[in-house]
């Protein structure tokens, strides 16, 4: 019964932290409710029922006490200057930009707070993520007082993207803020536990940083990734071997394994602590080795909750009871998410418990537990390998295919020879760099063979597509988990298959635009711009997104989109121009697509291009498809000028897309095109700068809906008020993705409707809403 009320716990959890706000109380109360009449009218299930509604209560309280001390920021402190006082609670990690000085990101917790704005006091004992440009030499512990400019966390929000609002709050932070110019001081500097891990890091991290493989080592010894380079993280994407790249649960339980298996040595040759059974004592050793991993690791949420893991098995060890059982699972997880309530909302959590109970019940079998340790192994690796695969795919957009069989390889060659090699390569640097600096050659020589093996195995093809399983398709997977551990195998096995049949077919089965239809959606990336044509049988994708810095939005968001869609190919790739907001994605989505023809204003500036000339046209399931600009041989000094214009036609709906086009290039357009260039759609010229989108454009085109690719609180400012001035006065309903995510219209001869909003359909608690003078 103590699992049916941790079962109750998350679940009201889950729904506090995904659910309308609206509907929380509703849901949670009256199924507590109800749940409660049913144990009354039927007394065979009455503990459980009980047990039941008690966790939904606890799990109720738990997320409204956690939702108190992460308040949001202040409507009044957001974009304004305060100065703060505080301590840097973490490493400083340092990153250098294009063209730009490097920036330092660290966790700030406020200590004081001198502003007499409305909510300012709210901020004390807040943890800030803050971005420093040309910031001095950081160490963790430091007391500062510096000038910050303090945003909301408002992030990009797409379907099948990744949601960071979401991880930001289960990281324990709501509020993000930006230093500016003004007096900064150090205050004190105090002795702070991360400052150690800063000082291992840099004395190892220096000792093999001309290695091509620096960035793994570091990711793995003290769970620093910034010097994983783009193309590694490619590889390891398509292999689906990202998670070995990050201090999880494996990794701390894998330290705790040999903290265990030093101290059973320790126990032999000390005689002094042998009156300890030898089981309590490794116990202790697995403690204190999973705790300095977790340290040199930057302590980051996942290890935290896998060392809780290895905390609640070491007691149950020294009360000399079983831990891996059912109930020890249950506790742990019940100390996580009344410790960190938010840890519902991150993937790690659920990778965790889901990969220690599939361990468990494969464990239990008969059928596995007579063959020798090196064949359980091995069926446990495969075991884990399949039941982990609809939850990557659900989480990351793992689309390895039959190549995340790697795993089977790479998981025990990992845990068992690279990591321990770095383990102690990594001690050997921390007392003599000049020592590890030498066997630096010699660990890439180890390394090598492994890696030149993932990259051949991303160059294969993946075979067999599926998309993300919806949430209800993996509710039917943990019946099975759940069916199988209360030993019933015929039940588990008929969920086990008809999951599997229903996520084969899953791809059959989603919807599509009908015959004379088109689906627009216009994605959230930033600012920059991407949008996503269907009709019944193909996909088009006019601009590709920006990519800036580490953050490549093709792949990022408009793989992943396309992914969760059920679209593995697609036709056309069009890259309005040659700016880096509306074609830095190209490349990305080209490795995911390499199928896709690929258009352009520009073509001579992408290999392979075809331009966008006037009158190339096309019809894909009655929808029809023009190309309007530019004019051959026009030559601009900006490449704005030379942005492709698509027209879109079902029946008499028209829809219209400019790029960037500015003013000039606009009037031109409508002297060659005049009235034909009416459209019931458009998206806003140049993300909705006042330099485009002309009175002249619009007289013409006369738009009942504007849809406007800009980010939130841009530099730029945009939408310009000028702009969406003239929007209002020809009455044309205007949405911005900055603040309502990705827009989804459809599209067919009787009109354009806009049928989802993603801010709107994903409105939780602690979801982030523009105010009413944003755009």
């Amino acid at each position: 019964m103590f699992g049916v009320f941790v079962a109750g716990t998350v679940l009201a959890l889950i729904a506090w932290f995904t659910l309308p706000p609206a509907w929380i109380a509703a849901v949670l109360l009256g199924g507590a409710a109800i749940l409660t009449a049913l144990a009354l009218i039927m007394p065979a299930a009455r503990n459980a029922l009980l047990n039941l509604a008690g966790g939904a209560v606890v799990g109720l309280i738990a997320g409204g006490i956690w939702m108190l001390h992460h308040p949001a920021l202040p409507t009044a402190l957001a974009g304004q200057t305060i100065l703060l006082e505080g301590r840097i609670v973490s490493l400083p990690v340092t990153t250098p930009a294009p063209n730009q000085p490097a920036f330092t990101r660290f966790m700030f917790e406020i200590k004081r707070v001198d502003s007499a704005l409305a909510g300012a006091q709210a901020l004390i004992h807040q943890q800030v993520r803050i971005t420093w440009r040309q910031a001095p030499g950081l160490q963790p512990g430091e007391q500062w007082q510096l000038p910050v400019r303090l945003y909301p966390v408002h992030a990009m929000l797409n379907p099948g993207g990744f949601d960071y609002e979401a991880w930001a709050l289960s990281q324990g932070w709501r509020i993000r803020g930006v230093v500016v110019k003004g007096p900064a001081h150090l205050l004190t500097s105090c002795w702070y536990c991360q400052r150690l891990r800063q000082a291992f890091a840099q004395r190892v991290a220096q000792a093999w940083q001309q290695s091509p493989y620096a960035g793994f080592y570091d990711a793995l010894t003290f769970g620093e990734r910034s010097r994983v380079t783009q193309d590694q993280w490619q590889v390891l994407q398509q292999t689906g071997t990202t998670h070995l790249m990050a201090i999880s649960g494996l990794h701390i339980g894998l330290a705790a394994g040999l903290g265990a298996l030093l101290f059973a040595g320790l126990w032999r040759l000390l005689p002094v602590v042998q009156p300890l059974a030898r089981p309590q004592w490794m116990a202790i050793g697995a403690v204190i080795l999973a705790a300095v991993y977790v340290l040199l690791s930057g302590a980051g949420l996942p290890a935290q909750r896998a060392f809780i893991m290895v905390v609640v098995a070491a007691v149950l060890v020294m009360l000399r009871r079983p831990f891996l059982t059912w109930p020890a699972l249950a506790l742990a997880a019940l100390i996580i998410v009344l410790w960190q309530p938010a840890s519902v909302l991150s993937p790690s959590f659920w990778l965790s418990f889901v990969a220690v109970a599939v361990i468990m019940l494969t464990l239990q079998q008969p059928f596995v537990k007579a063959r020798p340790a090196w064949q359980q192994g091995l069926i446990v690796q495969m075991v884990l390998l399949v039941a982990l695969w609809p939850l990557t795919a659900f989480f990351f957009d793992q689309a390895a295919g039959w190549r995340g069989l790697i795993n089977l390889l790479a998981v025990p060659l990992v845990s068992l020879l690279y990591l321990p090699l770095l383990a102690v390569a990594s001690l050997l640097g921390g007392l003599a760099p000049e020592l590890l600096q030498g066997v630096v050659p010699w660990l890439d020589r180890v390394w090598q063979p492994f890696w030149q093996l993932l990259v051949w195995l991303a160059q294969q093809p993946v075979g067999l597509h599926l998309p993300p399983p919806p949430v209800w398709l993996l509710a039917l997977l943990a019946l099975a988990l759940v069916a199988l551990a209360w030993r019933r195998i015929g039940l588990a096995s008929g969920l086990a298959l008809l999951f599997t049949a229903l996520w084969l077919v899953w791809p059959l089965i989603l919807p599509r635009p009908p015959l004379n239809s088109v689906w627009v959606t216009v994605l959230d990336v930033g600012q920059g711009q991407a949008v996503v044509l269907e009709t019944r049988h193909h996909v088009a994708v006019y601009d590709l997104g920006p990519h800036w810095g580490r953050l490549d939005t093709g792949a990022a968001v408009v793989v992943p989109f396309l992914h969760y869609r059920g679209r593995f190919e697609v036709d056309r790739l069009i890259a309005s121009h040659n700016d880096i907001d509306h074609a830095g994605g190209l490349a990305a989505i080209l490795r995911a697509f390499p199928q896709a023809v690929v258009y352009s204003g520009q073509p001579q500036r992408f290999k392979g291009a075809y331009p966008c000339q006037p009158g190339t046209a096309w019809q894909w399931d009655g929808v029809k498809f023009r190309f309007l600009w530019p004019p051959a041989g026009l030559q601009h000094r900006q490449d704005n000028a030379h942005s492709c214009v698509l027209q879109v036609s079902v029946g008499d709906t028209r829809l219209l897309l400019t790029g960037d086009l500015p003013v000039a290039q606009e009037r031109a357009l409508v002297k060659r095109y005049g009235h034909a260039l009416h459209s019931m759609w458009m998206l806003a010229g140049h993300h909705g700068s006042a330099h485009s989108n002309s009175r002249a454009l619009l007289a013409v085109v006369r738009p009942q809906q504007v849809a406007v690719s800009a980010g939130y609180g841009n530099y730029y400012h945009l939408p310009a008020a000028a702009a969406k001035s003239r929007w209002l006065q020809i009455g044309a309903s205007v949405h911005c993705t900055g603040c309502e995510g990705a827009l989804q219209y459809r599209v067919n001869a009787a009109g354009v409707e806009l049928v989802r909003r993603e801010r709107w359909a994903r409105h939780t608690i602690f979801r982030h809403f523009c105010r009413k003078d944003r755009p």
